[in-house]
């Protein structure tokens, strides 16, 4: 990953930090919103398209004067520890604070996997466009992106 990408996504996840993760009584995340760590971003899984298991993957524990930055470094070190099959439907959880398996459902009505995988293309196409991503780089994202779809599409 590049250090544009690590920046970027450390950016992505200190911006949410503090409307996504639990901190004790003064915080209320939203609910459905995890760490996608392959995208670099906060992202809704809706309960009726996935399914979360725990496994016991690696947790950090989060106070209200957590560091955002920190958390960062620790889950990015924790989620590159794991099984590179694992590291494909891993998702941070906020709330509990440890990464959880998100498990395609479906349930979302016939075509929406698609529809996210296209959404997701379309983002890819854009920052190409826009010169953020080399063809070297982009050609690797959308492959990663159909991987990570291709069971539903």
């Amino acid at each position: 990953m590049s250090t544009f990408f690590q920046t970027t996504y450390r950016g992505n996840f200190i911006a949410g930090f503090d409307k996504y993760v639990d901190r004790g009584v003064f915080t209320k995340p939203a609910p459905d919103v995890y760490w996608d760590p392959k995208d670099g971003r906060w992202e809704t899984y809706s309960a009726t398209n996935f399914r979360f298991i725990d496994e016991g993957l690696p947790s950090s524990e989060v106070t209200f004067l957590t560091n955002a930055g920190a958390l960062f470094d620790q889950i990015t070190q924790q989620w590159a520890g794991l099984a590179e099959q694992k590291r494909q439907s891993t998702a941070w959880d906020g709330r509990l604070h440890k990464w959880v398996l998100a498990e395609f459902q479906g349930g979302g009505g016939a075509g929406s996997c698609r529809e996210e995988y296209e959404k997701q293309l379309r983002y890819l196409r854009q920052l190409h466009t826009q010169g953020l991503l080399t063809d070297e780089q982009f050609n690797k994202q959308a492959q990663d992106t159909w991987e990570r779809y291709r069971h539903c599409v």
